[in-house]
């Protein structure tokens, strides 16, 4: 019977105070409900918002980019539960239903790690979490869905290359083109090669 829409305010100040908002739709693009997160964050945005079997919503959000929070939210846009952890500097990159809990992938460009899976049930609570790895490569996961009870991940591994922080700059899957580019001072690049 419509859509759920989120975005932050976007805040122009040195003060920095940025705000979560989402709302509902309906099918003729009117506002059902709209709701700032009001949980005490000074820079908070939504990540996922995934529909619950009731209708309701779990709305999963990073508060001042350390924690990890899910929102529960009825099916008419009232805020029912509320549960932070914090995780340190690990961003919301998906999430998905599994029965009556969820995964979550958590990642950070600090640390590398982009295949950081977290189940969490209903009401907020980490119960397990398990990273994909070795070590020759990182693992890249770029969407998750459930269906049938089963996670599906679409995923691709990349080799780790030598020195590849001095040469690369954490650009792992172009290191070989930029390390040619900055070794050979090629600053204007032909669409040839670029392509």
């Amino acid at each position: 019977d419509g859509v759920i829409v989120y975005g932050e305010t976007d805040t122009w100040s040195s003060v920095q105070i940025s705000h979560a908002w989402m709302a509902k739709i309906d099918s003729d693009g009117n506002i059902v409900w709209k709701h700032m997160l009001d949980n005490g964050f000074d820079d908070e945005y939504i990540a996922a918002v995934l529909e619950n079997e009731d209708g309701s919503y779990a709305v999963f959000s990073r508060g001042d980019h350390k924690y990890f929070c899910l929102n529960q939210y009825t099916h008419v846009g009232e805020k029912e539960h509320f549960k932070k952890t914090e995780v340190g500097n690990y961003g919301i990159w998906n999430a998905a239903r599994l029965g009556d809990s969820y995964i979550v992938q958590l990642g950070s460009y600090m640390t590398n790690e982009h295949a950081r899976i977290v189940k969490v049930d209903c009401e907020g609570n980490i119960t397990e979490s398990f990273s994909y790895g070795d070590e020759n490569s990182y693992y890249y996961i770029t969407d998750m869905i459930e269906f049938g009870e089963n996670i599906y991940l679409s995923a691709y591994v990349v080799p780790k290359l030598e020195n590849e922080d001095q040469n690369a700059g954490g650009r792992y899957e172009i290191a070989a083109i930029l390390n040619y580019i900055f070794e050979n001072n090629l600053w204007k690049i032909s669409d040839e090669e670029l392509t």
